[in-house]
């Protein structure tokens, strides 16, 4: 691995390197043949999730690039009252993302339910894109996702989701770029490999981001969000 560059592919090509000295002093046939198994990819892999920090590789979001909402510090409102004002707010907010969410979306939402079973389908057939280096599929989905990010910007963002809206700000983008090098090609494998792994990066911090905002969707109690 690379310390002054440690990307994925500089990782996953460093553990490599690593495990092939290994195999080559424990056994001559490895180096007149070098072969890798499963599991050998399995823990490259591994290692190479365990190396690498993503959020080095995503974009930093500018406070001019969002549309931040003042905090809500009125001292004449008491505590629930604040919270209240807080929940209308970000009420709203969650209501302009469904919007954008359902203006790009290649299927029709008419509720919530709608969302989840179909955003799930999506993502099976993005991934089945990737692995079949279908680009025509792929480029459709980062266009997408380009458009819903500039809508999103124009979103007024409650001062107390700024961290959250920035960090799924930033993933957005960086999946939207990423669409040239998430192909998987059997000429070339270890490419491919850091594409399915970035893939799975990419799968854990959104799963994080999700599980964040439905804890503030708890603190404040929200159960769903009107789609239009």
């Amino acid at each position: 691995s690379d310390p002054e560059n440690p990307n994925l592919t500089n990782e996953l090509l460093g553990q490599l390197m690593l495990m092939s000295q290994q195999k080559g002093t424990e056994s001559e046939s490895f180096l007149e043949n070098p072969t890798f198994s499963t599991g050998d990819y399995t823990q490259i892999t591994q290692q190479a999730l365990e190396s690498t920090n993503m959020e080095r590789d995503l974009p930093e979001i500018r406070d001019d690039e969002i549309k931040l909402l003042p905090p809500i510090d009125d001292k004449n409102l008491e505590p629930e009252e604040v919270k209240e004002k807080q929940k209308e707010e970000i009420e709203k907010y969650l209501a302009s993302l469904a919007y954008v969410v359902a203006l790009n979306s290649p299927f029709s939402i008419t509720s919530p339910d709608d969302l989840q079973e179909n955003v799930a389908s999506e993502s099976n057939e993005l991934l089945n894109a990737v692995l079949k280096s279908d680009q025509e599929m792929i480029d459709a989905y980062a266009q997408r996702a380009r458009n819903s990010i500039e809508q999103i910007k124009e979103i007024e963002v409650p001062y107390i989701l700024e961290d959250l809206h920035k960090s799924a700000l930033s993933l957005a983008i960086f999946t939207a770029e990423m669409k040239d090098d998430v192909i998987v090609s059997a000429e070339d494998p270890m490419k491919s490999l850091a594409s399915l792994v970035t893939l799975q990066k990419v799968a854990e911090s959104a799963n994080k981001l999700q599980s964040e905002m439905m804890n503030v969707l708890q603190e404040y109690d929200i159960e769903f969000v009107e789609f239009q």
